[in-house]
């Protein structure tokens, strides 16, 4: 069985049941689900067990503050701002947007969040996209904070 998440919604694809032939979509809760789908969903469930510990995310979120001096307009900043939100979330698969400072052309404000499985993944994560908006943008870090959650 195979699980793919997707802004809540998840695609069951019970194949082994089914001979291969069998898809549908459900809701997380599974109040959307019917026959055999709620089965395998309620099964999933049970197999989970109830220790919280084991089912337990973590949150990963940063902010970085940069400075830079050649933008002199807010399309110039807009340009490195997009360029820098699309690599880091197509590297990191992380969520990461411009979140103040959006008036002001020469500063960006950059968030970012992940969730993991376990703190030293986050501390690895972060450590790795703290690195890599040092060596992917020529503006300066003037400021970086790290929250694990």
């Amino acid at each position: 069985m195979r699980t793919d998440a997707f802004r809540g919604m998840a695609i069951y694809a019970a194949g082994d049941a089914h001979g291969g032939r069998s898809h549908g979509m459900c809701s997380m809760d599974g109040y959307r689900c019917s026959g055999s789908l709620k089965t395998t969903i309620s099964r999933m469930n049970r197999s989970s067990g109830s220790d919280e510990r084991k089912n337990r995310m973590i949150i990963a979120a940063m902010t970085f503050r940069l400075y830079a001096p050649w933008a002199h307009s807010l399309k110039e900043k807009r340009m490195v701002v997009k360029s820098l939100i699309a690599q880091l979330q197509n590297r990191f698969h992380v969520s990461a947007a411009e979140t103040g400072e959006q008036d002001k052309h020469q500063v960006i404000a950059i968030g970012v969040a992940a969730i993991v499985p376990h703190n030293a993944m986050a501390d690895s994560l972060m450590d790795e996209i703290s690195s890599f908006v040092e060596e992917s943008t020529e503006a300066e870090v003037l400021d970086e904070t790290r929250e694990i959650r």
